[in-house]
Order: structure tokens, then sequence, then C-alpha cells
């Protein structure tokens, strides 16, 4: 009889650790199954640099998205070194709809010359969204050899119902230009670049979230750099600014001076000589040439101290202008 009883309990036992490690086994189970994962909703956007542009790839670089009502949506920052890479994405989580795309890069570095004047934030718009150059570059003596600041923009899409990211492209430009005036005696006579003072002046220091110019107080942009140096067994003397975006229609305007006296020996609207360097049958804008050209080299050729104005070189191209004026 005991025996019977035994029997009829080690049987209920052991049916009820088996029906709890089935129990535990199912359990483990589902908790072991991948969740599914969600699909993909966004942007996945390459940056392009223009290929004239003798410059490095932005060490930090910032995305800001608006809707298609100019209201702010988010922003995306990179200060990684995966941004030199050549095959670099920024994968931006988004739901469908339209966006604008701003894209700055120089702006969050640690040694960026330019910086963001508002932060945007919920309720901003993006009329807004502005960058301006630090007020340590303003009319800075010695200059400043400034840090590149690139730019960008695109209207875009995410499609509704899409599971994976939608592909984007921007095209960054560069806009600050490293400028290089020479001076050379026309008799090829030794120049002392101790001798003169060099200014360019422009009003360049705010860009709106259209890389405009909004209009401040010009600034005067000082050589970070002056020597002299030896071309094709000629002296010539030289000073190397760096300087914000230039404008077609500004008035950026290059005045040399002679240091004894201050005497002008020569001034000229800087950006109206660059054009001369475009050629008559360039299919560019003018301000394309000018926005992808960022290295310049202006040769001024001067006869007892004072500038002959019918010679200039710009880049590798010489002329001779009949028309020109101080």
């Amino acid at each position: 009889m005991f025996s019977n009883i035994f029997r009829k309990i080690c049987a209920s036992v052991v049916a009820t650790v088996m029906v709890g490690s089935v129990a535990v086994l199912q359990s483990c189970s589902k908790n072991d199954k991948e969740e599914p994962e969600a699909p993909k909703q966004g942007l996945e956007i390459r940056f392009v640099y223009d290929s004239s542009a003798e410059t490095a790839k932005p060490d930090c670089l910032t995305l800001f998205v608006y809707n298609e009502t100019n209201g702010y949506v988010k922003t995306v920052t990179e200060t990684s070194s995966a941004l030199n890479g050549e095959n670099y994405t920024m994968p931006v989580d988004l739901p469908e709809g339209k966006y604008q795309l701003i894209a700055w890069g120089g702006v969050t570095c640690s040694n960026a010359d330019f910086s963001v004047v508002t932060t945007p934030a919920a309720g901003s718009i993006i009329s807004g969204l502005q960058v301006e150059m630090k007020d340590n570059c303003k009319n800075a003596n010695p200059g400043v050899n400034l840090h590149p600041l690139f730019y960008g923009g695109l209207t875009v899409e995410v499609p509704a119902e899409s599971d994976k990211y939608t592909s984007a492209t921007i095209s960054m430009m560069n806009d600050v230009n490293n400028i290089r005036v020479n001076l050379q005696n026309e008799n090829k006579k030794a120049i002392s670049v101790d001798d003169f003072i060099f200014e360019i002046v422009d009003d360049n220091t705010l860009l709106n979230y259209q890389n405009g110019i909004i209009p401040q107080t010009p600034v005067t942009y000082n050589p970070y750099a002056t020597g002299q140096s030896v071309s094709n067994d000629i002296p010539v003397a030289y000073a190397d600014f760096s300087t914000s975006r230039l404008i077609v229609g500004g008035n950026c305007v290059l005045s040399v001076k002679k240091k004894v006296n201050s005497q002008v020996v020569l001034s000229i609207p800087v950006v109206d000589y660059l054009l001369y360097g475009k050629g008559e049958n360039s299919s560019m804008t003018d301000q394309n040439y000018i926005d992808q050209q960022n290295q310049w080299s202006i040769t001024l050729y001067i006869q007892e101290s004072f500038w002959v104005n019918t010679h200039v070189k710009i880049n590798d191209w010489e002329f001779r202008l009949n028309d020109a004026k101080l």
C-alpha cells in the first residue's frame, strides 16, 4: 500500500518537474527569438566637395534639418575621422515628408573661426540660421589664416512607407579664400615688402542660411604673412590674406600704401580683377567661378613705387588692361 502511494507521489513530482521544464524551455525559446528590425526611414547623405578647391575636407560637419514649412526639425553633427573617408555618408532618421537641409563644415571644430549665431531649437525657423566670423578674427593684425568653412544646401523628400534610407547628395563649397598679393617692379629691381602696408576691406563676415552675405560693418583683413621671394629670377614682395566668401557685385577692395607716409600706391576692386582669370569662353557664371576658386595669386606691377595700372597677373593668366582705374 505504502509503495503504491510512494509511486504515485513520485510520478506526480516528475510530471510537475517536466511540465515546468517545458514551460521554462518555451519561455527561453520565445525570449531568444530576435525581434524584427524596425524599418529604416530617413536619409543617407553623401557630401561632395568641389574638386577644384585646393583644401582638405572639413574636420567637423553639422547638418541642420528643416521641414517644408521652414520649421526646425533636428541637428546632426559629425566630428570623427570618418569624415576623411571617401565613402562617408551621414544617416539621418526622419519620417516621410519634404525637408530643407543646410550643411556647414567648420563651425563646431575646436579651432573653428566661424560659429552659428543662434543654436536652432524647437520653434525656430530657417531664416534665423546664420553663421558669423568670430570677433577675434575681425580686423586682426596680423591677420588670421582662417579655418575652412564649407557650405551646402539641398531640398529632399523622404517617401512614404520606405523600408530603407533614401540616398541624397549635398554639394559643398568652401567659403574661405586665400589670396596672395605680389608686388613686382617693372624694371625687375628688388622690392622690399617692409616698405608697404597691405589691406583688404570687405563686408562679408555674416552669412545667412542660403550662404548669402548679410551686410554689417566692413572689416579690414590684414595679411597673416608677408615676405619676399624670387619668381623666374625676379624679386617679388608678397602678402598672404585669408577672407570669407567673395561676392560678385560686392565692395571688396585691396589697397597698398607706402609705409613711410601712408600714400596710396594702388587700390583695386578685388573681385572685378579676379574675374579677368575666368576667360570669355567659360560657361560658368561669374559667382560660380569665384566660388569654385579658393586659392588666388594676384601680381601687380609697380614702377617707382607706383602701380603700372595696365598690367596684372591673376593666377597663371597675365593681362594688359586698357581701362584699369585706381
